[in-house]
């Protein structure tokens, strides 16, 4: 009997059109909604609310002159203020770094010593008593820094980043707005005396992406990483039958 010999004869390729008639179409829903996700996040403008109300508290450990200056608008116009005879002024600033990063800047500012007294330490918080910052949308305090200015308005001494400093005590989550705490604030000793005319407070924030948006984007991974497998082995099987 002839052995019966391996077969060369052609064959038809099954068909697998069926792969990217239905594939194509979820994977440009995929990378649309991916897209759209993550321009969401690089053009999200403003992180505080402009409008919105805050407050800045300070005073000397020793002078004492406390002043709170209650709800002020966070519009990047100057607000007014006295205490202990001195003019001051407050204004603010945000600056959009793209990537959901921003950083935000208040600036207290006087016609003389803010902490008079040789030696004083300076007690300084923003929402001390009531009136935290405002965000549109959760963030995380990546740093915040106090700084600390002559008659020259040189910065004469910066603060590490509090914000690790105390994350375990305030910062571990989601900012509150308050820096430290409500009815809290920082102390940062031996600034009186140094004629110090303004001060500063320069907070990083990157902000915590929703749950549905992150749920979504997740989704979004999962349907392109299955339409190139599909797609691929579509390939493969269309190339093997010969």
């Amino acid at each position: 009997m002839t052995p019966l010999q391996p077969s060369t004869r052609p064959m038809a390729a099954r068909p697998l059109d069926r792969h990217p008639v239905t594939l194509k179409p979820m994977r440009h829903a995929a990378l649309a909604l991916l897209t759209s996700l993550l321009t969401g996040v690089a053009s999200a403008g403003p992180i505080v609310a402009v409008g919105s109300s805050y407050s800045v508290y300070l005073a000397g450990t020793t002078s004492m002159n406390a002043l709170n200056t209650g709800a002020v608008a966070f519009d990047a116009n100057a607000s007014f203020f006295t205490r202990a005879g001195l003019n001051l002024s407050l204004t603010e600033s945000q600056v959009d770094h793209g990537n959901g990063r921003h950083t935000i800047t208040i600036r207290m500012s006087a016609d003389g010593d803010l902490f008079p007294a040789v030696g004083e330490g300076a007690q300084v918080g923003v929402g001390t008593l009531g009136t935290p910052l405002s965000f549109m949308r959760d963030v995380f305090l990546e740093s915040g820094r106090i700084s600390y200015f002559g008659a020259d308005d040189m910065a004469y001494f910066t603060t590490g980043n509090l914000a690790d400093d105390y994350r375990v005590q305030y910062f571990s989550g989601a900012w509150s707005g308050y820096f430290s705490q409500p009815n809290g604030v920082f102390v940062n000793g031996n600034v009186g005396g140094r004629d110090t005319r303004g001060l500063s407070f320069v907070f990083d924030v990157s902000e915590i992406p929703e749950p549905n948006a992150a749920a979504l984007a997740g989704l979004a991974l999962l349907v392109l990483g299955t339409s190139r497998r599909f797609g691929a082995r579509a390939t493969g099987e269309t190339q093997a039958t010969p």
